[in-house]
């Protein structure tokens, strides 16, 4: 059984809540965690019949659907927009999108939580080190423009995180609105929250150092990760206590690669093109935004 719906992003947009609240409604099936299954090539070695398997469950309700934030990594994924649409030519989309500066944030944190290797320990370093995941994949047109393509306008809606935080009973029915189901439908739209920032632990630039290290990685990947986690966690994880902190040269070269995309996109979804604050910080900074990768990166 294949799905005929997709949440495919933004990462830290509400993303797992709203795949939460869908997957609440009598007539929608979602399934959980995400499969990234079209993005992630040791998944998607699983075949398809394994992933049409993950909607099994669905029984007789008439949406099926998973969501998978890398969808929409195109830089970092470039594989899963082709393997997607040549398995799912019918599909509607679910896109949603926040002011990215704060996505970008949040999705360090995130990174930082559970993938502390991977993403850089300085957050202004990893706008540049990461860029593929935190930076590039902020440019929302650029990131939907295939699918617009390939599946129309009409197949696709748009959710702004502002609009679901503000009102989510209201971002809720429009949803519902969209896949044609009963939208008054109550899946506590109001009380439900799920994977925010706030709270979350992340590990400290010194687990990233010790990392860096050869002899300490190869003696610590020699020990079950269940126990390697639980003492890093332990000794060297950190309670986030408040958001990272931006540059304003980093911020700068942000904005000039984001602004002229985010306004177009503003402008498509029926936003004015100042919704979000999309400038530098300070500017005297936009002189220096061409500054080349490596050199701000160090």
């Amino acid at each position: 059984m294949k799905p005929n719906y997709l949440v495919i992003g933004a990462a830290k947009c509400a993303t797992t809540t709203i795949r939460v609240l869908l997957g609440r409604h009598p007539d929608i099936f979602m399934v959980r965690p995400e499969p990234q299954f079209f993005n992630d090539d040791w998944v998607f070695k699983r075949g398809h019949k394994w992933y049409e398997s993950l909607f099994d469950e669905a029984g007789d309700r008439p949406w099926r659907g998973e969501g998978s934030n890398s969808y929409t990594m195109h830089e970092r994924f470039p594989q899963a927009f082709e393997r997607l649409t040549s398995f799912l030519p019918k599909l509607k989309l679910f896109y949603v999108v926040r002011e990215p500066f704060s996505r970008i944030e949040s999705f360090w944190l995130e990174l930082r939580s559970h993938h502390p290797d991977y993403a850089h320990p300085d957050f202004n370093k990893a706008v540049f080190a990461n860029r593929a995941d935190l930076t590039d994949a902020s440019n929302y047109l650029r990131q939907l423009e295939p699918y617009r393509k390939f599946y129309g306008d009409d197949s696709i809606h748009v959710v702004f995180y502002e609009d679901f935080r503000r009102d989510p009973a209201l971002v809720l029915k429009r949803c519902f609105e969209f896949l044609g189901v009963d939208a008054n439908a109550d899946v506590s739209a109001g009380k439900t929250r799920l994977n925010e920032s706030d709270g979350k632990t992340i590990a400290a630039p010194i687990l990233s150092q010790l990392r860096s290290i050869r002899v300490y990685r190869r003696a610590v990947d020699r020990v079950p990760f269940f126990l390697r986690d639980t003492v890093a966690r332990t000794f060297f994880y950190q309670k986030v206590t408040e958001r990272p902190q931006w540059r304003p040269e980093t911020r700068a070269w942000v904005s000039h690669l984001l602004r002229d995309d985010l306004r177009s996109f503003l402008t498509q979804y029926g936003k004015p093109a100042d919704f979000w604050n999309l400038e530098p910080a300070l500017p005297e900074t936009r002189r220096r935004v061409a500054a080349p990768v490596e050199a701000a990166a160090t």
